[in-house]
């Protein structure tokens, strides 16, 4: 009986594994790009860890009916990489950024006879200032070159935000 119910839990952890590898495999992949335009062309082009970007409206305090809308802080979380000290010149030096895009790209894979697709959303983003480059740390872990677990680094940087533009694609 009991040989029998082991082998039951068992056919049912294969199961469960083989339903998540095959939800992984057409689970949607989503990449992140930030790029922006200054007086030395390219001034800044990374490749994101993730975003946020709030945007709101606000009602008027002058008893009109009319309201405003409060962008941001956009704040940017990517992995260290030689960015990092033109990125603190830029905060200390309070450069302004004439423009900036934040592209995101969700691909989606084929699958269960559906055709795989690919969307794209992009911020178009005016008078952007860099306020803040602040390194953090993260729980998960890579293996280096010797395989011992090491924690992986990541730094935000966050950014006062004048307008914005956004645009889907294909």
């Amino acid at each position: 009986m009991r040989i029998r119910q082991l082998r039951e839990v068992i056919a049912a952890g294969v199961l469960l594994l083989a339903g998540a590898s095959t939800n992984a495999a057409s689970a949607p992949t989503t990449t992140y790009k930030f790029s922006c335009n200054g007086p030395n062309p390219p001034a800044l082009s990374l490749t994101l860890v993730s975003f946020s970007l709030p945007v709101s409206r606000v009602a008027s305090s002058s008893g009109s009916s009319g309201s405003t809308t409060k962008i941001g802080p956009l704040t940017i979380v990517f992995q260290p990489n030689s960015a990092i000290t033109e990125m603190l010149a830029e905060v200390e030096g309070g450069q302004l950024f004439e423009t900036c895009s934040l592209l995101e790209k969700v691909v989606t894979p084929a699958s269960g006879g559906s055709a795989g697709s690919t969307a794209s959303y992009r911020w178009n983003l005016a008078l952007v200032r860099p306020t803040g480059l602040t390194a953090i740390g993260t729980s998960s872990s890579n293996s280096d070159s010797a395989g011992a677990n090491v924690p992986t680094g990541l730094m935000q940087a966050t950014y006062e935000v004048g307008a914005i533009e956004v645009t889907a694609g294909p």
